[in-house]
């Protein structure tokens, strides 16, 4: 028999309706966990700028509960504004921990390398468990100008990578830095957490 939701039921030995096992009882088979849970935990669309020749936190999403043992995945969306200078260059923290440094001209989350144009870019990254030395990130991002896109750069461990801290993550920041007073601008971050 079935219970009202549609999944085997446990009825007591000898109704009319069953089939008895060997030992006269009835058993309900044993079901696979349920797959994973991905929840937005928290995002900002209002776009943040600088023109700072150091390290800002451009954008920060607080009053987050992610467990150590959860993944994490976040979205971003950035521009530089034309001008000569070439580079502008995005970050992140988890919590106090600047885990992908912003460092123009150099690896970072995202870079804007082209002198005197216009960009935009979206990278999508996923953080591992912060657990037993399951610490690291993997991501992609895509540079555009007006007309075509320019480059795909993939991101992970570099040279300017910190491991992300073992503890629940409270608070999600967004960093950048720009050179000569070009524009550096974030207008999506989306992050998400993946529980189950």
């Amino acid at each position: 028999t079935y219970d009202t939701s549609g999944n085997p039921a446990y009825v007591a030995t000898g109704t009319a309706n069953q089939v008895l096992t060997s030992n006269g009882a009835d058993t309900v088979p044993t079901f696979q966990a349920a797959p994973s849970v991905v929840t937005r935990v928290g995002g900002q669309t209002t776009e943040s700028t600088t023109t700072s020749t150091s390290v800002v936190d451009l954008i920060s999403i607080g009053s987050l509960s992610i467990a150590v043992t959860d993944p994490i995945k976040f979205c971003i969306s950035t521009k530089k504004s034309t001008g000569g200078a070439r580079a502008v260059a995005f970050g992140f923290k988890l919590k106090t921990t600047a885990c992908v440094l912003a460092v123009a001209g150099s690896n970072s989350l995202i870079g804007h390398t082209t002198a005197n144009e216009a960009q935009m870019a979206y990278g999508v990254y996923e953080i591992a468990p912060r657990y037993n030395n399951y610490q690291s990130f993997t991501g992609i991002y895509t540079v555009t100008n007006t007309s075509a896109v320019m480059r795909a750069q993939a991101v992970g461990p570099l040279g300017n990578f910190a491991f992300s801290p073992v503890a629940v993550i409270t608070d999600f920041k967004i960093t950048a830095i720009s050179t000569s007073g070009v524009t550096a601008a974030c207008g999506l971050l989306q992050v998400y957490n993946f529980t189950g």
